[in-house]
């Protein structure tokens, strides 16, 4: 089993500006562009990926694009997740067969919000069929559901599971999730602003949005604290969340604006979701020229 660790962006899907889309060219051309940072892999299909927009029928063909613009030995990583634990299954297997190293699978939320010991089942049967090692996903934003340390532990017991991306951005929890799981379980935050104090404190890495605009920034906070330079991993950690707390204002449309300023276009998102008003693309840009990364006007 390959080593799960280091940077992995959750990619964003760019979009046709004239009929929405996928855009398959652009999609090469940003996994190209996040490879060559040095980025230690690619998850396509998660939330920033816009996911839960994604008709089942544009898929396969994300999955295809993506593995062939992700050089050989990068950690190719898949979201998948339905309400039904079939359908789930399914995404498991298809996300297999394109050659993915993992799922990673997001807790169902219109009927688990009070059924735990469903979720476990959901988890387990889902684990029990993949192809592939799973990992959790607890993005309590966007499903309104935390996924218990208690239950994920528990799970973290399962063969086939073998770890989890924590977007609680709760510090306690991550540390909780790290120091109680099994060893070589691996536990990835998905808050950029928690990158530093995860892989300097014994995670496995992050995989976040920040590095679709800023993969060197965040690739630079791995080598630092690789090398036990904390001083300089934390300053790095500073700027990223400088960085974010702009950029988040505008959700995945000010992730996306700012790989368009980056010089790498990926705009628009998919409604619902709105675009980046004009004042929004200049606070990112000036965001972005503060954090000292070159940007295209």
């Amino acid at each position: 089993m390959k080593r799960f660790a280091g940077v992995i962006p959750a990619a964003v899907t760019p979009f046709s500006r004239t009929d929405g889309r996928v855009d398959h060219k652009r999609l090469h051309s940003h996994i190209q562009w996040l490879s060559e940072a040095g980025v230690d892999g690619m998850l396509v299909l998660g939330s920033t990926g816009e996911s839960a927009t994604i008709d089942e029928d544009e898929r396969r063909g994300v999955l295809e694009t993506s593995r062939e613009a992700l050089p050989d030995g990068r950690l190719f990583l898949v979201g998948v997740g339905a309400e039904s634990t079939m359908r789930t299954i399914r995404q498991a297997k298809e996300a297999a067969a394109c050659g993915a190293d993992a799922a990673l699978v997001v807790t169902p939320s219109y009927y688990m919000r009070s059924d735990l010991d469903g979720l476990r089942g959901h988890y387990v049967a889902v684990a029990d069929a993949s192809p592939i090692p799973v990992f959790l996903y607890n993005v309590p934003v966007y499903t309104q559901l935390q996924l218990p340390v208690a239950v994920a532990l528990d799970l973290a017991h399962h063969p086939n599971i073998v770890g989890i991306k924590d977007s609680s951005g709760d510090l306690t929890q991550l540390y909780n999730l790290v120091s109680e799981s099994p060893v070589g379980w691996a536990v990835f935050t998905g808050s950029s602003g928690l990158a530093a104090a995860c892989m300097s404190g014994g995670g496995a890495g992050a995989m976040t949005a920040c590095a679709n605009y800023a993969p060197e920034l965040m690739v630079d906070i791995r080598i630092a604290v690789e090398m036990g330079d904390m001083e300089a991993a934390m300053s790095l950690q500073r700027m990223i969340v400088s960085l974010e707390r702009v950029v988040g204002r505008y959700l995945i449309a000010g992730v996306k604006e700012a790989c368009d300023l980056r010089g790498h276009p990926v705009t628009p998102v998919r409604p619902p979701l709105r675009p980046t008003p004009d004042q929004g693309r200049r606070e990112i840009a000036a965001a972005l020229r503060a954090a000292g990364l070159s940007i295209v006007l």
